[in-house]
Formats: C-alpha cells, sequence, structure tokens
C-alpha cells in the first residue's frame, strides 16, 4: 500500500482520483522474505547492474554490469523481468533449486536448438503485450489484430516445443513458475481462435489500409453493400448524365462519405447552383458541392453507403472481440508465462558459457568455491586466474592483503558476484561450489559520491560500514575492501582493527571478507594474537620481485590467492608500472628507505645533501672574509667573487 500511495502522491496534480482504478491493472504482494538483500549502493559497487554515473562513458555494446551479461531477452517485458531478478536475487533454497533446474534443463545442449527457435519466436514479439491489451477498447487497428495473430501461432509453436521436450525429460516443472502454462492443452485452443479469426478478417486489404476489414462470404449485408459500393461508379456516372440532360450544364456527381451523393460545380458556374435553387452544402476554392432532388434520392436508396459497411464491419469486429476476451485470462497467463521463458532461456544462455557450472546450495553457512573466476573480467579477458575461496570448518573470516595491482578487489567482488548468480539461479564460472543461502549482502567496497549525499569519502564509508554492522546476520555475507582510505593514518588502522575483532570475537559471526593495506596491525601478532585463529583465516595476493636494478619489470603479478600476510604493498614498484618519473620514483625510495630504517622523516628531511654540505662550506668561508673587511680607512676595497662561482 505504500508503494501505491507513492505512485498517487507523484502522479495526483496531474490525474482525476477516480481514473487511478483505471490506471492499475492488477495488485500484487511482494514479500521480501524470499529475497536478499541488496541496497542501492552495492547494486552499483559490484556491478550488478550499470552505474547511471559512469554509464554515458562506456560503450553501448559492452558488458557493463552483471545485468549486461546475463541478458540476452529479446522482449522489453523480458528484460525488465530479468533486471528484477538481478537486483533481487532469491533467498528461499526451494525457490532457488526450482529455478535452478528449469535454467538447467535449458541450458543442456540438447536444448540448445530449441533455446535458439524460441528466442526467434519471442523476438517475433516485440512489444506484442500492450497491442494485445487494446483489443478491449474495441479498437479496429489492424497492427492489434496483427499481433495478436502472431502471438497466437507463435504461443502454439513454443507449447509444442516445451512439450515434447519436457516430455522426453520426464522433469516435474513447479507450479510457481508461471512458464509452466505453455505446457497445459488448453494453450492449444489458441490455434482454433486463431483459425476463427482468419475466418473473419482479411489480411491482404487490411494490411493495405490499416484496418480491420472482414472477407467477403462472412455476411450478406456487407456483401449486397459491397457491390453497390463497388458499382458506384456507374451509379455516379448515370445521376451525372441525367442531369446534364435536363440542364444542359457541365457538373459532376460524387460520393462523399458521411456527407452522401452531392453535384459538384466549377467554382466559375457557381450562380448556376443558386438559379437552379440548389442546396450548397460547402465549397472549396475550385468547387461548390450542392444537393439537389436527384441525389436525394439516390442518399434514400443507397444511404451512405461506405459509412454502412464501415459500422456493420465494427459490429462483426465487435463479436469478435467478444469471442478473444473469453481467452483474455489465459491470454494473460501466457503472456506471463512467455515473459518469465525468456528470462529463463536468457539465464540458460548465459550459464552455457564455457567452464560455468552450477553450485550446490544449502540452509547451512557454507561457503566454498573453487577455481571462482571473475565474470565481468572474464568476458573482457582472454585468460583469467582462477581462484578459490574456501571456508574451512568454524572459519568465518578471510582477511586479504597483497600489493597494489595485485587483484584483491577483483577477488572480493569476484566472490559477491558468484553468490549472486547462484541465488538467481544460474551457473557460476567455478569448478565446483557449495555455498549456504546468503540472507543480505553488505559492502564496503566502493564510494560513490555525490553532491547530492553531501558527506565527505570517509563519512561515506563509515556509513557503509555501520550498515554493515547493524544490519547483518550469521547468514549474511560481508565484504569490506580497504576501509579507511579517506582519514588519518591511526585512526583508520584502529578502527579497521577494532572491525576485525568485533566480527572475530563474536559466536555468530557473519562470512567475512576483509582487505586492507594496514599492514602494521598484523606486525607483531597486535591483531592476530586477538582473534581466534579458528575463526580467521590470513590469505595473501601472490607477486614475485626480480632481484638487481630497480626497473619497471622489477615486479610480477601472478594474481593468486595464497595462504599468508603480505608484509608489502609495494607501491613504488606500481609507481614505476605506471610510468610515474623516475625522478619521483627515487625521492620515493630514498623517503622509503629512512621510513624502513626508523629514521625521524622530518629531521632526515632537513639533513643536507653531501653536494649541499660543500657549497655550504664555500658560502660561509666567502661570508666570513666579507664580514672581517675593516671599511673605516678610506681606501678603495676591491672583493673577488670568483669564490662563488662553485656555487652558483
Amino acid at each position: 500500500m505504500g508503494t501505491l500511495n507513492a505512485i498517487y502522491l507523484g502522479i495526483a496534480d496531474y490525474i482525476d482520483y477516480l481514473c487511478l482504478a483505471e490506471m492499475v491493472d492488477s495488485i500484487e504482494v511482494c514479500n521480501f522474505k524470499n529475497l536478499m538483500f541488496v541496497d542501492t549502493d552495492l547494486l552499483y559497487a559490484l556491478q550488478i547492474v550499470p552505474d547511471p554515473q559512469t554509464k554515458k562513458n562506456i560503450p553501448k555494446n559492452s558488458i557493463k554490469s552483471l545485468l549486461d551479461f546475463l541478458n540476452h531477452t529479446v522482449t522489453r517485458e523480458g528484460y525488465l523481468l530479468l533486471r528484477d531478478w538481478v537486483r533481487k536475487p532469491l533467498a528461499k533454497l526451494d525457490l532457488i533449486k526450482q529455478r535452478q533446474i528449469i535454467v538447467q534443463c535449458f541450458s543442456l545442449e540438447s536444448f540448445k536448438d530449441n533455446r535458439k527457435q524460441i528466442f526467434k519466436l519471442l523476438s517475433q514479439l516485440k512489444n506484442p503485450f500492450r497491442k494485445i491489451r487494446r483489443l478491449r477498447t474495441n479498437e479496429l487497428l489492424w497492427n492489434s489484430w496483427k499481433s495478436l495473430l502472431v502471438f497466437l501461432s507463435n504461443s502454439v509453436q513454443i507449447a509444442k516445443l516445451l512439450r515434447l521436450y519436457f516430455g522426453s525429460l520426464s522433469i516435474e516443472t513447479s507450479v510457481d513458475h508461471k512458464f509452466t502454462t505453455l505446457l497445459e492443452d488448453d494453450v492449444f485452443e489458441f490455434q482454433k481462435l486463431s483459425e476463427t479469426i482468419l475466418l473473419i478478417i482479411e489480411l491482404q486489404s487490411s494490411a493495405e489500409e490499416g484496418k480491420v476489414r472482414v472477407l467477403g462470404g462472412v455476411d450478406e449485408e456487407i456483401d449486397g453493400l459491397r457491390v453497390i459500393y463497388n458499382d458506384l461508379e456507374s451509379i455516379l456516372q448515370a445521376c451525372t448524365q441525367a442531369l446534364m440532360s435536363s440542364h444542359n450544364q457541365s457538373f459532376n456527381t460524387v460520393y462523399i462519405p458521411q456527407l452522401g451523393f452531392l453535384i459538384s460545380v466549377d467554382i466559375a458556374d457557381h450562380a448556376l447552383g443558386a438559379a437552379l435553387e440548389w442546396d450548397q452544402v460547402f465549397a472549396t476554392p475550385s468547387n461548390a458541392y450542392y444537393k439537389c432532388d436527384k441525389v436525394q434520392e439516390l442518399d434514400e436508396k443507397y444511404g451512405d453507403i461506405h459509412t454502412l459497411i464501415n459500422d456493420r464491419e465494427i459490429e462483426i469486429i465487435q463479436g469478435l472481440q467478444e469471442e478473444v476476451l473469453t481467452y483474455e485470462a489465459k491470454i494473460l497467463k501466457v503472456i506471463d508465462g512467455l515473459v518469465e521463458l525468456d528470462c529463463l532461456c536468457s539465464l540458460a544462455e548465459a550459464s552455457a558459457s564455457p567452464n560455468f557450472n552450477y553450485p550446490t546450495l544449502t540452509n547451512g553457512l557454507e561457503l566454498q568455491i573453487k577455481d571462482g573466476r571473475h565474470v565481468l573480467l572474464e568476458s573482457l579477458l582472454k585468460v583469467v586466474v582462477p581462484n578459490d575461496a574456501i571456508y574451512e570448518e568454524k572459519e568465518r573470516m578471510i582477511v586479504l592483503t597483497g600489493a597494489n595491482f595485485s587483484g584483491k578487489s577483483i577477488f572480493l567482488s569476484q566472490v559477491a558476484l558468484n553468490v549472486v548468480l547462484a541465488q538467481i539461479g544460474c551457473a557460476i564460472p567455478a569448478s565446483s561450489a557449495v555455498i549456504g543461502i546468503v540472507d543480505k549482502l553488505l559492502t564496503r567496497i566502493l564510494s560513490r559520491e555525490s553532491l547530492e549525499k553531501r558527506q565527505s569519502t570517509f563519512a561515506i564509508d563509515i556509513n557503509q560500514l555501520s550498515k554493515c554492522i547493524n544490519l547483518e546476520t550469521e547468514r549474511s555475507l560481508v565484504i569490506i575492501d580497504e576501509f579507511g582510505k579517506g582519514s588519518d593514518s591511526i585512526d583508520s588502522p584502529a578502527l579497521l582493527g577494532g572491525t576485525l575483532t568485533y566480527f572475530a570475537s563474536r559466536s555468530d559471526c557473519p562470512r567475512c571478507i576483509l582487505s586492507t593495506h594496514f599492514l602494521e596491525l598484523f606486525r607483531g601478532n597486535l591483531i592476530v594474537d586477538r582473534v581466534r585463529s579458528e575463526r580467521v583465516k590470513f590469505l595473501c595476493t601472490q607477486v614475485v620481485l626480480t632481484d638487481g636494478e630497480a626497473k619497471a619489470a622489477d615486479i610480477t603479478y601472478l594474481y593468486r590467492i595464497v595462504a599468508g600476510v603480505c608484509d608489502n604493498s609495494h607501491g613504488i614498484h606500481c609507481a614505476k608500472v605506471c610510468r610515474i618519473p623516475s625522478s619521483i620514483i627515487a625521492r620515493a625510495e630514498e623517503i622509503a628507505r629512512k621510513l624502513d630504517a626508523g629514521k625521524d622523516l622530518v629531521n632526515e628531511m632537513t639533513l643536507l645533501t653531501a653536494h649541499e654540505e660543500q657549497n655550504y662550506s664555500i658560502a660561509r668561508d666567502v661570508v666570513m672574509k666579507f664580514l672581517a673587511l675593516d671599511f673605516s680607512d678610506s681606501v678603495l676595497v676591491t672583493f673577488d667573487l670568483s669564490e662563488f662561482d662553485a656555487i652558483f
């Protein structure tokens, strides 16, 4: 009801409240208990749906999000339903398994050709459903009836494909799936309805005129009227000849729908009509049109022939509409079934990707993904290094450290996206997986700044972390990526260390993956000793450093996740890879060496180099000599400035 109220408040100023009921076709109850909690920021941070802030800067046909990867739908309604599924993954085991079974059946190689045929048949139904619903408004537009005929024919063809396929597999389909209506026998009554329509509507003339026309032989009254209408030219000629013989003047007899039969006189002979006392109906710049006794006789004899035909056709089509409306409930059910089928085939098309496998879902707290890959990264690169995300027994937290550029953020989002894929009902890019149902997916992974939020970067990060802490349950999955980058080097590590200790100390700790560059937390076992070792697993990304002279290629990223804690972020090596000027790199290395040696950086930065010391000594000697001069005698003093050459 809150949603309806919000809609009404948005449009109340533009419509009469009595019209609101006409704008609502149906009301459905949405139960969020069966859905995974996913907030708006997370949808964009994990690239589950395209971010409108960056959408304009990305090529049109590129894969920008998980929705783009999954989207193979061919109908507008199918795309909207798929977007809804992706934004709201399921969180009830039975519902996920039901969908997964159907998607798995549709993704089999034996169904590949059928899948292509279904897409082809559905693509012919682009924007048809709105046109079909127009039939309730008694419209005579040919496009609406044409869409209905295509819908009826294609629905029967799709039903035959599904019945044949599921009959050979002997798989029981759940009544919760709307597409199962296509497996019912009464779908084939559409063929009978299609034949009835084709026995009444004339296709060629309807297509040419854009208006429904009734076939000859359907109605005697229409057939008789059409005979007269087709012979109208000879009737007009006979009337014209009769009038000309009696008046010896030049004019024509014409027929205009809704006005009937008229005398057309050239505007130059306009006085003729007045002289004959004819009643003028209207005039154009070239002709004047009149009624006389002769044409009134034609009106009485034949009537408004064109309008009579149209009125009779409307009556027949309305009768046909009434028959179509007896199928309305079934048509609407089949429309919903076809929309869902479009989505299921789209998920199956994505799940049939190479090296995708269906995970095992449970009601437990497992999270074991073997050889997992990032679905979006794999769509862009030919080779992606797989990594495991496995919680052993009592483990609830993974702490990931590693060098910059080494794939930490990719690993975190990879795990989250695979969980989302699994709970949508799809296969995932992994060799195998066992996943306990996640009720809430909570992240601190990306700071989406905007003027509307009116918050600093650190405030946004803190609010996201607070949301993770306040909303999580034992069945949640919490992803925290490099929290605290927006604050100082004391508060941020302290807050992160407190958060890590808080989660690890709880008996109902959620499954959590955390990455950080605050390596000082793990030196001297500052944090490790405070957390239960069986609850936390420490992983790091693997790199290889090349011995010898410093150069841009002295670090190799393997993108492998291994056990342990990284001891260095190798930020300077990353700067070399990004081609930062060598002078900046050299200075950074010098400062880094002083920091590693534990020296006071402020004092060290004030020390002079050897070259600066030499210049200082020369300048000091010159100044001392200058100060020793006696200027009391009025003698010419000469001073050799050549000693400053070494300085300048």
